[in-house]
């Protein structure tokens, strides 16, 4: 049997055939079974029975109600899922051709049946889809079920709880969509509870909220008859909305769009009032926020922007609360330029406890995105809030904003910017004790791994900010004092500078922190008491009564140690440990420092330096494994006697004998060599002792003959090291004392006798062994000796050695103290004139160059040694500058962003301790670049091997087809520095064979390539200049000029521009005005015919310049050339070009600048990279120079007057380099039309939630496309039916619904309307059962009696008929249509695409009965 050749076609008189039929097909189909084929044909036959509208006999009642029960038991025992809508659908049927009252009573049973045998254990097992089923089942056999039936009602209300307060948000949502609907006759207070008790799951979870279910009951609850809307009095409700609105899920965010617009509608149909929505809010404000909301879902700039400025008139018509709503949807959009608008929109706006949250919770999240802070002024705004805040007196904001910093991973600028607002803001008393210990979790978590510059200005302005903030009536002094402690003395805290001054003058003005030293000693850390004891010293609340009574109690402490033994026989940290540290904290906290006047001297008497040392010594002579931190404690207090005063209390050569016995036994151990050796090194680098060099310099030697300066042995090698530090660390550390005390008696004045060969083989055994520690000691030991060596081979294995190892320690804090030492070692000025190591040497530096292209300031090293050098000549020498010339890396926005901040911190000098602890590399390329500018200035240099070295460079980078050459390129950058530095080379040059190589290689250049405005100007002037300081140089410039404007026309307007240069720079010298007009007369002659290309840009080129030479003309009075002045302004006055002319004339290269008055240091670094759009990183102000007597120079450094400094960039530059030019500029103002996208609401739940097609309606618009064949054609007309609401779309062949072509144009359209299969063959019979169905049949055809589409009335019930795209309608089918239609068109081509078509008719239907009516009515 074919049951696909029944079709829902048949008339009246074969319903009965068609019964037949169906009982004998159904027969045989039954019993039911899994098998898909026969579930297929038997609900195509139930369908086609039910469409047949045939009433059910007595004898067909127990067929299908024994049906319905095998569609059931099919259903609860199935195990394929995709039969289970098939046999749902079976059922559905089933129970509408049984009578009433039959298919209601076997609906009761089977419901109640059902729940009996499904358990409540079932209903959350894993299988969701099990659990689906059962619901899905349960609510078909409900849609027939009675509402009088009490009992099943009860069950289905306890079912539905268990579902729907699951922790699955899908079968929450399944079940409020498919069972509590069927409630609503039976049970409304039901329905209320749900609500209710789902509103309180949310109250108290700040998770993002599962609002799906929700959006399911509110449209029940609120159209139900008598609701229940307490809930909208309730905070919690519209709290919960709220979050939904600022959801990271746009799923959630659009439910909560929804149950908001509900609520709103709500309540403005029954005029309620509430706290949450303002009374003075109109319907048109909330549009305003729905069209902000809806329009932040997009991700296109430009449709977001116009309706920003809607977010302005928000607060004051919805109020803050949903206001701040928006603008947290602003802060969190993907687009950089949109936050940026959010954040500055919010620092406008005026403090309360509604945005002191919002920055909180957030605002810090979102300023922590560094591409924000490009070119913007962020910074100051968020400042100039806090500082309002501050005014404010808004404790509560400034005790949660160090927790609200705590708890994000901080980017360094971003970090810093928050910090300087916190320093800046104005006095409050805010910060408890609780405050102080996160702020000092705080320094030691956020600050541990940011850029160190950046890092230590930010704790710069965190103590600032402290002592602005701080409650000093509700702290305690350990708090205090541990934060005081916390902040590091290299980045921040040090004697002497800013900060410490700013805690001075604090302490000493504040009471409440004037605790008494002996309070606190040896109560908190030895830092800390340290520190706080010279703060109140500085401070001048220390009196000599305190004073004494420290040194009392030192005193007590420390003068008999070196007799009381049984003080250091227990081994392990004792009191006077503590003791000795803090008297060393004191000592390092002097800043390096004399001791005389500081309280250190006063409380260290000098029994209690005698203790020290004689404690020292004990410590020493004893055979004891003490651990690492006490050894270093110890040796560190061997610094308080370098002073002269403490140096004769103590015997020197005592304890240096003793570390020799101990340094030269094999039977001491490891922890005892390594004391020994620091105290060997300490005296060894120490001033004070004199009179005990020579033992050291004979311990030194000796141990350096018997090869026990590498060899380090000791008695435990074997034993388990049991210290915190592993034993090669150790080590490490006492071979590096080893060659540091070698490396202070080569420093000193007594010589070593230590033969050359033993010495430079030891240095080879430890540039092996040693670790990063140890290698710069070796390499500066062998700048003393290395140029000694004349085994070359050696001497080159050695240097590459130690390069090697220098980069081996690239991730180590030390790889600086390694590179340096090798730079100093390596380019000595006694190494750089030997020529067997130039080929090395040089291999070194360019790879130098390389590497510090990523490692910022590296390169700084390598010019920082050779300015230090007495050699200004050779190749390495040449070379060295030569690199140092082109030098720097272009910088990413990141990178610009931080060399932005820290310029400002910079420029802000010794008032920032860090710009003096710390620096920074931001401007390393600059000075790099500044240095060897400065070599050029002084004629230090061979100027014609600088000079060949930078061309061949720039020819290189013509030639190479594989770089890219635009704006802001490295390419860009160097030939930038190229031409910058041939024109310092030209202007203090005076070998005219170097100005003529400049000149053929500039004027080659300019002919054949298109250069970067920057480029093109700094050549076209040095072309100039070239030609007015040496006239023999004329034939040759006019030569290229021909060969030149016969290769690349578009290179003219450059030699235009070097003929007007030329004719200003030589109408200043007075005495030349016969060559002056010599000169006039070759260019005008020359530059006539360009005044009349075809070619625009030669043409306005040529009309400008002559236009400014008759200036010149007129100011010296030669009247040859007025009639042809005339002729070219009027050319120029009456051009389409006019605008573009004017423009040109206004450039700053043709309207200010003056080739010879502007030339200066000042023109060529800053005002000439600044007019053509460099960027800033490339500029190199004054700042960067130092000269003892700069009048001698051949270039000034500053210009004498400001015109070149008032110029704008001129907007034809702006669009050559990538910016945006004056003309692109766009006010950001509202639109009164902004794009707005409809939101498709029923499509706001998840995948897994019920979605059902558009119920067929009982008439409308039916289009039937049954001849189209084409899969695009068919998915565009899907999707168009969709959009505009067509009852139903027939199509030919429903297989195409899964081809690629389909689906990308119905964008899944065919989910949401109604599709049938009606094939080509049976469309005859198909049309005859629609006409008889009241449909008027029409057709898309151009017939010899077709209407136009514009006259065309459409029935309620209309049909069309689309024809195939390339044969139309088959003239069989015409005589069964009521009409044709075609559509009036003006063009040659004969039809439109079909698609096309169907659009323009159902476009036409929707116009005449879904909006007429609206028209109307409005």
């Amino acid at each position: 049997m074919d049951v696909g050749s029944y079709h829902e076609l048949i008339s009246d008189d074969g319903r009965k055939q068609i019964a037949r039929v169906f009982d004998d097909n159904l027969k045989a189909l039954l019993p039911l079974s899994e098998e898909e084929k026969t579930v297929s044909d038997v609900q195509r036959l139930v369908a086609l029975r039910l469409a047949c509208k045939y009433e059910c006999r007595d004898e067909e009642i127990k067929e299908f109600e024994s049906l319905a029960s095998a569609a059931v038991s099919l259903i609860m025992n199935s195990q394929q899922s995709q039969l289970v809508p098939k046999l749902i659908a079976i059922l559905r049927d089933s129970l509408l051709i049984l009578p009433k009252d039959v298919s209601v009573n076997f609906a009761d049973n089977a419901a109640d049946e059902y729940l009996f045998s499904f358990s409540e254990e079932s209903l959350f097992e894993e299988n969701t889809e099990k659990t689906k089923t059962f619901v899905n089942l349960l609510a078909q056999l409900l849609n027939f079920s009675s509402d009088q039936n009490v009992e099943l009602m009860a069950k289905i209300r306890v079912v539905s709880s268990h579902l729907i307060f699951s922790a699955d948000e899908n079968l929450s949502s399944f079940a409020i969509s498919n069972l509590v609907p069927k409630l609503m006759g039976s049970s409304e207070e039901y329905i209320t509870e749900i609500w209710h008790r789902l509103l309180l799951l949310h109250k108290n979870n700040d998770q993002s909220p599962q609002l799906t279910p929700l959006c399911l009951l509110m449209a029940l609850v609120l159209s139900s008859e008598n609701p229940d809307v307490a809930f909208l009095q309730q905070d919690h409700f519209w709290q919960l909305i709220q979050r939904g609105l600022t959801s990271q899920d746009q799923m959630t965010r659009k439910q909560g769009r929804f149950m908001l617009k509900r609520a709103l509608d709500f309540i403005n149909c029954n005029q309620i009032s509430i706290t949450w929505t303002p009374q003075v809010s109109s319907l048109e404000s909330w549009n305003d926020f729905f069209l902000v909301m809806e329009t932040l879902e997009e991700k296109q700039v430009h449709i977001i922007k116009p309706v920003l400025p809607l977010i302005e008139n928000l607060f004051a018509s919805i109020g803050p609360q949903w206001t701040l709503v928006a603008l947290s949807q602003v802060i969190s959009h993907d687009n950089s330029n949109i936050i940026k608008w959010g954040l500055e929109f919010f620092f406008s706006l005026e403090p309360s406890s509604h945005t002191s949250r919002f920055l909180l919770n957030k605002v810090m999240p979102a300023l922590d995105n560094t591409p924000l802070f490009f070119e913007s002024d962020l910074d100051e705004k968020l400042e100039h809030f806090t500082l309002k805040c501050a005014a404010l007196g808004d404790v509560a904001f400034f005790k949660q904003v160090l927790p609200a910093i705590r708890s994000i991973s901080w980017g360094p600028v971003p970090l810093y910017v928050v910090c300087k607002a916190l320093g800046n803001v104005s006095p409050l008393k805010a910060w408890d004790s609780d405050d102080l210990n996160e702020l000092k979790q705080l320094l030691s978590s956020a600050m541990s791994t940011q850029d160190v510059f950046l890092r230590a200005t930010a704790q710069s302005m965190l103590l600032r900010a402290t002592l602005s903030l701080v409650d000093v009536s509700k702290i305690t002094m350990e708090p205090w004092l541990d934060l005081i402690a916390s902040f590091n003395r290299k980045e921040s805290i040090a004697r002497g500078l800013q900060d410490w001054q700013l805690l001075v003058k604090f302490i000493r003005k504040t009471p409440q922190v004037h605790f008494n030293p002996v309070d606190f000693v040896l109560k908190v850390s030895s830092k800390a008491a340290a520190r706080y004891i010279l703060l109140m010293s500085d401070a001048g609340l220390i009196s000599n009564e305190k004073i004494d009574e420290l040194a009392s109690e030192f005193e007590l402490s420390l003068q008999q140690l070196q007799t009381r033994l049984y003080s250091i026989s227990s081994g392990g940290r004792t009191q006077v440990d503590d003791l000795i540290e803090l008297i060393v904290e004191v000592e390092a906290e002097l800043n390096q420092e004399s001791w005389q006047g500081s309280i250190l001297e006063k409380v260290l008497r000098p029994k209690s330096i005698q203790g020290i040392f004689g404690y020292a010594c004990l410590k020493l002579k004893r055979e004891q494994n003490e651990e690492p931190q006490l050894v270093r404690l110890y040796t560190s207090s061997l610094r308080l006697f370098e002073t002269k005063t403490a140096a004769r209390l103590i015997d020197a050569e005592k304890i240096i004998l003793c570390a020799r016995d101990i340094l030269e036994s094999d039977e001491r151990s490891l922890m005892s060599k390594y004391f020994a050796s620091k105290v060997v090194e300490h005296f060894c680098k120490s001033k004070s002792n004199a009179d005990v060099l020579w033992t050291l310099q004979k311990i030194v030697e000796r141990r350096a003959l018997f090869g026990s300066m590498n060899n380090i042995q000791f008695s435990d090698q074997t034993a388990n090291f049991e210290h915190k530090e592993n034993r090669n660390k150790i080590v490490s550390s006492v071979l590096t004392s080893n060659w540091n005390c070698l490396l202070a008696l080569l420093e000193g004045s007594e010589a070593l006798t230590l033969p050359h060969a033993i010495f430079l083989s030891l240095a080879e055994d430890a540039v092996e062994i040693s670790g990063p520690e140890t290698l710069p000691f070796v390499m500066m030991c062998l700048k003393h000796c290395l140029h000694q060596e004349m085994d070359t081979p050696r001497v080159v294995a050695l240097l590459e050695k130690c390069y090697s190892k220098c980069f081996e320690h690239r991730k180590s804090e030390l790889f600086w103290l390694d590179i340096k030492a090798f730079i100093k070692m390596a380019f000595d000025a006694q190494m750089l004139v030997r020529n067997d190591l130039v080929a090395c040497l040089i291999k070194i530096t360019e790879d130098l160059h390389e590497q510090s292209q990523i490692i910022a300031g590296l390169f700084n090293l390598v010019i920082e040694n050779l300015c230090d050098q007495s050699v200004n000549e050779g190749v390495i020498f040449t070379r060295q500058l030569y690199l140092a010339l082109l030098f720097g890396p272009v910088l990413r926005r990141d990178q610009k962003i931080l060399n932005d901040f820290s310029m400002k911190i910079i420029s802000q000098g010794e008032k920032i301790p860090a710009n003096i602890l710390v620096g920074s590399n931001c401007q390393s390329s600059q000075y790099i670049r500044a240095k060897a500018l400065k070599f050029l200035l002084l004629n230090e240099a061979d100027e014609s091997q600088i000079a060949a070295l930078l061309i061949k460079r720039d020819v290189e980078l013509s030639t190479n087809k594989k770089l890219r050459y635009f704006a802001e390129s490295q390419v860009h950058r160097i030939k930038h520095r190229i031409a910058q530095s041939l024109l310092v080379i030209s202007c203090t040059t005076i070998n005219s064979k170097v100005q003529s190589t400049i000149l053929k290689w500039s004027t080659r250049s300019l002919a054949e390539e298109n250069h970067q405005p920057s480029v093109r100007y700094m050549m076209e002037w040095l072309v100039a200049l070239i030609l007015v300081s040496n006239s023999s140089f004329k034939d040759g410039f006019v030569k290229q000029i021909q060969e030149a404007t016969s290769k690349r026309l578009n290179s003219i307007p450059s030699f235009v521009s070097v003929l007007y240069l030329w004719i200003v720079s030589l109408a200043q010298n007075k005495s030349r005005n016969q060559d002056l007009a010599r000169l006039i007369r070759f260019s005008i002659d020359l530059m006539l015919p360009w005044c009349m290309a075809q070619n625009y840009n030669i043409r306005l080129y040529a009309q400008v310049a002559l236009l400014r030479i008759f200036s010149v003309c007129d100011d010296h009075s030669l009247e040859e050339h007025s009639c042809l002045k005339r002729g070219v302004r009027s050319s120029v006055e009456q051009s389409s070009g006019v605008k573009n002319a004017v423009k040109l004339q206004e450039d700053f290269f043709f309207s200010v600048f003056d080739p010879i008055e502007h030339l200066s240091l000042e023109t060529i670094l800053v005002e000439f990279p600044r007019l053509t759009n460099v960027g800033q990183d490339e500029w190199l102000p004054n700042s960067f120079f130092a000269f003892d007597n700069a009048s001698e120079l051949e270039l000034k450094l500053e210009n004498s007057n400001d015109s070149l400094a008032k110029s704008k960039v001129a907007n034809w530059i702006l669009k050559a380099t990538g910016a945006a030019g004056d003309s692109e500029s766009q006010d950001e103002c509202l639109h009164s039309v902004v794009q707005r996208k409809v939101t498709p609401w029923r499509d706001m739940f998840p995948e897994n939630s019920t979605r059902e097609k558009r119920a067929p309606p009982l008439e409308g618009l039916v289009v039937v496309a049954s001849l189209v064949d084409k899969a695009p054609n068919l998915g565009g007309l899907s999707r168009t039916c969709e959009i505009f609401g067509a009852s139903q779309l027939i199509i030919g062949n429903m297989k195409i619904l899964d081809e690629l072509a389909f689906k990308s144009l119905s964008v899944t359209a065919e989910k949401w309307i109604n599709l049938s299969e009606v094939k080509p063959e049976n469309l005859v019979e198909y049309l005859q059962f629609m006409k008889n169905e009241g449909y008027t049949l029409m057709a898309a055809e151009q017939t010899s009696k077709s209407v136009p589409l514009q006259s065309v009335e459409f029935n309620k019930k209309s049909l069309l008929l689309l024809g195939n795209e390339k044969e139309g309608i088959p003239a069989e089918l015409l005589p069964f249509l009521d009409v044709c239609v075609e559509i009036p068109q003006m063009g040659v081509i004969r039809s439109l695409n079909v698609h096309v078509t169907g659009a323009l008719f159902i476009w036409q239907y929707f116009q005449q009965h879904h909006l007429a009516p609206q028209v109307m009515k409005q």
